[in-house]
């Protein structure tokens, strides 16, 4: 009988462990504000993350960030190092271009040398199945579009931007 007793008290405190893990992970996901995708990159959900595309087997798409002239960035999870950072793929047309190819290549050389808290890092420079592309530092934080979106920005705060951006 006693095996029965704390059989069930096991099951109970399972239940009550799983039910409490599962709240603080919703806690956790809404304070940090992560989707499914960027939730199971944490954790480490290989089961989730292999669904998503990949490029060049290294890096697993979560969602794209933006685009421009240049290419397009995504937000991508490294598995070799576990970590999540920036993936530019260079448009295709500047890719066939050797003297954009070779410009990227040494303004990447000169970023190394500069370290400043409000310039992105920028870690390789590579190409794969013909694609070049440059993987750098995830700044998270509110692009000038969205920014601009919800109103004027104050003087002030412009005034500290450009002090910033000139410092």
């Amino acid at each position: 009988m006693e095996t029965g007793v704390l059989g069930s008290g096991l099951v109970g405190f399972l239940k009550l462990r799983a039910e409490s893990q599962g709240a603080l992970e919703q806690v956790f996901r809404e304070f940090c504000q992560l989707d499914d995708v960027q939730f199971a990159a944490i954790r480490h959900d290989w089961t989730e993350l292999n669904k998503l595309p990949r490029f060049a087997e290294k890096w697993i798409v979560l969602k794209e960030l933006g685009r421009g002239a240049m290419g397009c960035v995504y937000k991508v999870f490294d598995t070799e190092i576990e970590e999540t950072l920036s993936l530019k793929l260079i448009n295709p047309e500047i890719s066939a271009d050797e003297q954009a190819v070779a410009r990227f290549q040494r303004e990447l050389k000169l970023s190394r040398r500069v370290s400043h808290p409000n310039i992105c890092r920028l870690f390789h420079f590579s190409h794969s199945n013909g694609t070049y592309y440059i993987t750098m530092e995830l700044v998270s934080g509110q692009d000038l579009a969205a920014r601009l979106a919800t109103g004027p920005i104050p003087t002030g705060q412009v005034l500290d931007i450009a002090r910033q951006i000139a410092g």
